[in-house]
């Protein structure tokens, strides 16, 4: 009998933390700024170097060129129009675009569209023994 309450507690506990692993985004809420509004979909408590994020960027926003040493970036861009730039080379983001950004590299994006752009960013730390955080707070 003891085993079989063992094995229950495990299995139970199990299921909990699984609930963590699959989420649906229309319950994650909201964080909005000025020029944006996103969603925190896995954070370090998931993979100790690995953000995942949903960003929604507001017409006419623009993120100015700049630049992270210990973080690189893959964008996957949902819909929207507007352009990305990498070292100063423009790129126009359509739906479906998948954007590497490499550590140290010069980015941005500027949204020229009448809606929001609509991307998805996965950011991964790449020095752990760094104090600062080097994501990307949009």
């Amino acid at each position: 009998m003891r085993v079989v309450t063992f094995k229950i507690w495990k299995i139970e506990k199990y299921l909990n933390e699984m609930k963590e692993d699959v989420k649906n985004l229309e319950d994650i809420e909201w964080e909005i700024t000025k020029f944006t509004r996103s969603k925190q979909v896995f954070d370090s408590s998931f993979c100790p170097h690995l953000r995942v994020r949903l960003v929604e960027i507001k017409p006419s926003a623009e993120f100015e060129l700049h630049e992270h040493e210990e973080t690189q970036i893959l964008y996957f861009a949902e819909g929207g129009d507007g352009i990305i730039e990498l070292d100063f080379k423009q790129f126009p983001i359509k739906k479906d675009l998948v954007v590497k950004v490499r550590p140290g590299l010069c980015h941005g994006v500027k949204n020229t569209g009448k809606s929001p752009i609509r991307i998805i960013v996965f950011e991964e730390k790449m020095k752990s023994d760094s104090t600062q955080t080097p994501y990307i707070d949009f």
